[in-house]
């Protein structure tokens, strides 16, 4: 399957490059990075992959037991062939998945993550899939 991930912040002032690098880090390890300055003159973290990059955050929805709730906002987010949603950054620095209500409340900001995929229906089947008891109704593999 073809898959291209795209994990994404701002670092701001009060923040360090190494801290929000590592906070996308622990839901999405070993990403290609780069960075860009922001027309504000804030620096953006970019860090790409693929399907292999998506293993931890995977792991960690089944961890979490946020299942049901994921896939709701997986199916709000959805576009034709990409989903794009964001990540509180600061649980993220604890490696907690969570979903801000409102990202222009966000102190911190947020990291913006953007799956594109010929398949897209498999991947979000594949990283939240229905639940019976909050537990998988089933299981594929990418």
């Amino acid at each position: 399957m073809r898959l291209k991930l795209r994990v994404s912040a701002l670092v701001y002032p009060t923040e360090s490059k190494e801290l929000v690098r590592r906070a996308i880090e622990t839901l999405f390890p070993d990403l290609h990075f780069r960075e860009t300055m922001e027309e504000r003159g804030l620096c953006r973290i970019i860090g790409e992959g693929d399907e292999s990059n998506l293993r931890v955050f995977h792991r960690r929805l089944r961890e979490e037991r946020i299942l049901a709730a994921v896939r709701t906002v997986f199916e709000r987010a959805r576009g034709n062939s990409s989903l794009e949603f964001m990540l509180n950054k600061q649980a993220a620095t604890v490696g907690v998945i969570s979903f801000p209500a409102d990202a222009e409340r966000e102190p911190l900001g947020t990291i913006e993550v953007t799956i594109e995929a010929e398949e897209l229906e498999r991947v979000i089947d594949w990283l939240a899939p229905p639940t019976t008891e909050r537990k998988p109704a089933f299981e594929i593999e990418l």
